[in-house]
């Protein structure tokens, strides 16, 4: 129902013979009015009315209205129209400020809609045309940030985010001026400076939560998301579900994909995969609706890592293969390294680590050309290292993990210290250091004790279980694998579990139809599949020796003495009915 002001501008606007002036001026106060509430739908009517009152000859106010018109369909959603209304005002004002801002916002909406390296050039020519204005310029500049950090180039991004706090420092604008600090804030973290908190608290408390402008921008999701970097998912949850609470209630639904997007990945992290799920479903369906092909982009890619988690294989693939496309076709290179993370959390969960290196390579590749400044830039690199471990290639491994645990203590981000601690213990019982790996996991196991990441303490559980039963410490394996099968059951984590109760069976040693222990016929079938003894050690967390030693049993076992046999043997034992 519309409230006083409004219903009086639209009687007004009803009765008018023809334009009015003073008339448009209203409707433009009755729309700011709506869009307050929380009405963007009726925020646009009431400036389009305006427009079509505003007299012929009041060009500047058409053209300002134009963009206004603009602005308050974009953050409903509706992008058609914002761009119509944009492209006209442009057609008709070559130079100026005018021109500055349209260029501003078409690019704003560019960078969600298809393309970083289009809204950059946009941005770039509205800063020519800004006409000194250090308001419209400290936009442009917070714009050309997010941008360069969606497109990786964190460290292009810090003149932008220097030159955004000085302007919005000159004019003065509160509300600017937490904006500004957040960015900043966050180009810091991003390039391993750690974080200010101080500056952090002082953004929420400078902010204004009803001031309309691009979801990137606001100190509220910069908080939610730095929290969520440093492991801090129950205020991370708050902040962000609090942002999103606000933006339904404000219909911008432009800028719900986003933040659902983010809140997906924190509950994933705390182990609540249905949550993760319905906000990735919700984040997809938002940016599919609104036709924005970057930030469906960001939310598929987002959304396939709870997917991955959860064992939800054709899901999985299926987000993170789009996301992959649409990454490259938007230039939007954050998009794929969530997408290729999430390959590789599947790929791990079902013992494939040739595919989970397959999909990490490129990331792999660059870590170690470029190293690890924060440790959230590479959220992948744990996985990276298992898989690489498992494939033998221990060196390669061993330098990564050495990589991950020196940034990790450098900026004492405890999830980075347990995941690299974990590391360690797989290298070092893939070596044959077995006393030495239960160290490792141990240290691993009491870090991640104290973090809210409940799926890294179940795989941190995971790995210090395979060791004790290696160790031949059924009893403490038994009770670390039982605890990471809870919870990997709880979260819904179900490949994980599947891997975790093959892991308990393997140490209760039960004995199958042909006599051969779980071990043996894990290291059998390994075999029999074309790996070398290095290769089946690597994959099964176990030295050769002990592959050559299984094998020999197995042999024995079966009156074999080739693995051609053996080959023979295995599918024949798959053919004979149940």
């Amino acid at each position: 129902m519309l409230d006083d002001v409004e219903e009086r501008a639209w009687h007004l606007a009803l009765a008018a013979e023809g334009a009015d002036a003073e008339l448009a001026g209203a409707l433009d106060s009755a729309a700011e009015h709506a869009r307050a509430r929380g009405a963007p739908e009726a925020a646009f009517e009431l400036t389009e009315q305006a427009l079509s009152l505003t007299p012929p000859g009041r060009v500047a106010e058409v053209q300002r209205r134009s963009i206004q018109a603009a602005e308050y369909h974009y953050h409903a959603g509706e992008l058609g129209r914002a761009r119509e209304l944009l492209d006209a005002v442009l057609e008709q004002v070559r130079a100026g400020r005018v021109r500055a801002d349209a260029l501003r916002l078409l690019g704003e909406i560019l960078y969600h809609e298809q393309s970083f390296p289009e809204a950059v050039r946009l941005f770039g020519q509205a800063l020519e045309h800004s006409s000194g204005d250090a308001v419209l310029a400290s936009a442009l500049e917070l714009h050309l940030t997010y941008a360069a950090n969606a497109a990786g180039d964190f460290a292009g991004s810090e003149p932008h985010a220097r030159r955004a706090l000085v302007l919005s420092e000159q004019v003065g604008d509160k509300p600017r001026l937490a904006e500004a600090i957040a960015v900043s804030i966050m180009t810091g973290y991003m390039l391993g400076r750690g974080l200010d908190e101080a500056g952090l608290e002082r953004t929420l408390k400078l902010g204004d939560q009803q001031r309309q402008t691009a979801v990137e921008m606001r100190p509220s999701l910069i908080a939610g998301l730095l929290m969520l970097y440093e492991g801090r998912l129950e205020r991370a949850c708050q902040l962000l579900g609090g942002l999103r609470q606000r933006i339904l209630d404000r219909g911008e639904e432009s800028d719900l994909a986003y933040v659902s997007g983010c809140l997906g990945w924190a509950e994933c992290w705390r182990g609540r995969l249905d949550a993760a799920a319905a906000y990735a479903d919700e984040a997809v369906q938002t940016a599919s609706r609104t036709g924005m092909d970057s930030m469906r982009c960001a939310v598929l890619a987002l959304g396939s890592v709870p997917a991955a988690y959860a064992g939800d294989a054709e899901a999985a693939r299926s987000m993170a293969s789009e996301a992959l496309t649409l990454a490259a076709a938007t230039g939007y290179r954050i998009g794929s390294i969530w997408a290729r993370w999430a390959l590789a959390v599947l790929s791990l969960s079902l013992q494939e680590p040739a595919a989970a290196d397959a999909a990490l390579a490129p990331l792999t590749a660059l870590v170690e050309r470029e190293g690890v400044a924060e440790p959230v830039r590479v959220m992948f690199l744990a996985d990276a290292i298992e898989a690489l471990i498992a494939l033998g290639q221990l060196d390669r491994a061993g330098r990564l993990t050495a990589m991950l645990e020196q940034a990790a203590r450098r900026l004492q981000r405890g999830w980075a210290l347990a995941q690299a601690e974990r590391c360690r213990a797989l290298l070092l019982a893939a070596r044959g250091d077995l006393a030495a790996a239960a160290k490792a996991a141990g240290a691993a196991l009491r870090r991640a004790e104290r973090l809210e990441l409940r799926l890294e303490l179940a795989r941190a559980l995971l790995v210090a279980g395979e060791i004790e039963r290696r160790s031949r410490r059924k009893r403490s394996a038994s009770e670390m694998l039982g605890r990471a099968l809870e919870i990997f059951e709880v979260a819904g984590a179900h490949l994980w579990a599947q891997r975790t109760r093959a892991e308990l069976d393997r140490a209760a040693a039960r004995r199958t139809g042909d006599g051969l222990t779980d071990s043996e016929k894990l290291v059998a079938n390994l075999a029999a599949s074309g790996l070398t003894n290095r290769q089946v050690a690597a994959q099964l967390f176990m030295s050769p020796k002990t592959v050559e030693a299984n094998l020999a049993r197995v042999y024995r076992k079966l009156g074999i003495r080739t693995r051609a046999e053996l080959g023979a043997r295995l599918a024949g034992a798959e053919r004979e009915p149940a």
